[in-house]
């Protein structure tokens, strides 16, 4: 039942400042209209939300998770051609967003040279053949769509709370309570950045030492080249004593074959 709850935070509203890891989302950010048309079971279907704490309650089986499937497919989450309606050719999903005012948001949208409007729409239209994205009716890639959809939307299922649990997670929450979001990933880009310069140094020191030994042995095969001594034209010499010894070995052979028949 847990699972087909819409929290403030997950899809419905921000009416109250209840995210605090992200402050430039806007407060009162809402997701208006969901529309979904041949997707899994679902012939079509608009949900208009009101303002506040909106729930969906049902039954095991009642179609929760197809709403949320849908939810998730309009965030940017990757599709298949089985997730269309049998029957149809096409399954689309798309949200209306209003009161969209974050300066994070704009910035993705006027680098993706999408104009920013008080309304925000993103559509998905899946096909067996493809899937595509639309922000405001502008081609979006996916990549973008999630990001957009960070700035709108957290999703969180019904055991999502034991990741509290997880070790691993403390430091994340810690930088998210701490407004170092920001930092962090400076702190990781430049972290990446180290350790790729650190192999790009790794890999130059490993080809020198490729390249002292290749330089050993070629000086090897000089230094035996040298002992032979080679004279000029003494190739053309060698070629012409190899074709005589080939001849003598066919002549060899022709005459054994003439003596046995004699």
């Amino acid at each position: 039942m847990w699972e087909g709850i819409l929290h403030a935070r997950v899809a419905v509203a921000r009416s109250t400042s209840i995210v605090t890891d992200v402050p430039d989302r806007a407060e009162n950010l809402m997701l208006r209209t969901l529309y979904i048309r041949d997707y899994a079971i679902i012939d079509e279907l608009e949900v208009d939300f009101e303002n506040g704490l909106n729930i969906l309650t049902g039954e095991t089986g009642a179609g929760k998770s197809i709403l949320i499937g849908a939810l998730k497919l309009m965030l940017g989450e990757r599709a298949s051609g089985q997730m269309i309606r049998s029957g149809a050719k096409k399954a689309i999903v798309e949200g209306v967003f209003d009161n969209i005012s974050s300066p994070e948001l704009d910035q993705f949208l006027d680098e993706a040279e999408i104009e920013s409007q008080p309304v925000l729409i993103l559509r998905r239209e899946i096909t067996e053949a493809y899937s595509r994205g639309y922000i405001n009716d502008s081609p979006a890639t996916l990549t973008l769509m999630r990001k957009v959809a960070a700035q709108m939307i957290d999703l969180h299922g019904q055991h999502e709370h034991q990741s509290l649990l997880k070790i691993d997670t403390h430091l994340a929450l810690l930088d998210g309570f701490g407004g170092l979001a920001g930092l962090r990933s400076e702190y990781e880009d430049a972290y990446k950045s180290v350790s790729d310069l650190i192999k790009q140094r790794e890999k130059l020191l490993s080809d020198q030492d490729s390249l002292e030994v290749l330089r050993e042995r070629l000086a090897y095969e000089i230094e035996e080249i040298d002992a032979v001594s080679p004279q000029e034209e003494e190739e053309e010499e060698f070629r012409n004593e190899m074709h005589r010894v080939a001849h003598a070995e066919r002549l060899s052979g022709s005459a054994a074959s003439l003596y046995s028949m004699l």
